[in-house]
Formats: C-alpha cells, sequence, structure tokens
C-alpha cells in the first residue's frame, strides 16, 4: 500500500522566556533571639494551655455534668 507523502514548510517557533516576578533576599534578618538549638525548643505552654470553651465550662465538665449547648456554641463558632 503506498502512502501518499506531504512535505510542509519549514515552521519557526519563536519564544520569549519570562522571568519570574520574585524578590530574592540575600539572606535572613538577624534577631536578637538567635537559634534555639533543638533540644532546647518546647512546645510544653500550648500542650499545656486548654481551649477557650473548656476554661468557661471548667467546672461543669470536671463535675461530670452534660453540657447541653455545647453543639450549638460549636456550629456557632464555626459559621
Amino acid at each position: 500500500m503506498p502512502y501518499n507523502e506531504q512535505i510542509l514548510e519549514t515552521i519557526r517557533i519563536e519564544a520569549v522566556v519570562e522571568k519570574p516576578r520574585v524578590t530574592l533576599i540575600p539572606k535572613r534578618h538577624e534577631t536578637d533571639i538567635g537559634e534555639a538549638r533543638l533540644e532546647q525548643r518546647s512546645f510544653e505552654k500550648e500542650l499545656k494551655a486548654k481551649p477557650d470553651i473548656l476554661t468557661e465550662y471548667g467546672k461543669d465538665l470536671e463535675s461530670g455534668k452534660k453540657i447541653k449547648k455545647i453543639k450549638k456554641l460549636l456550629d456557632k463558632e464555626n459559621k
């Protein structure tokens, strides 16, 4: 089966390479605090902090009472 061969003209494609629109910062700013070593880093304060809703109803939660409106309060906060 013979193929019908077509010869196309040469197509020249030109493109312009755009530079990214970012600002490169040569180095970070120095702080007075310095850098903490890994063994000095601690999230103890954040882990021990109680959510506000627990402190507001803390006595009820500690005594084991049910909080009927807790779902409504949570839904209200999520809106």
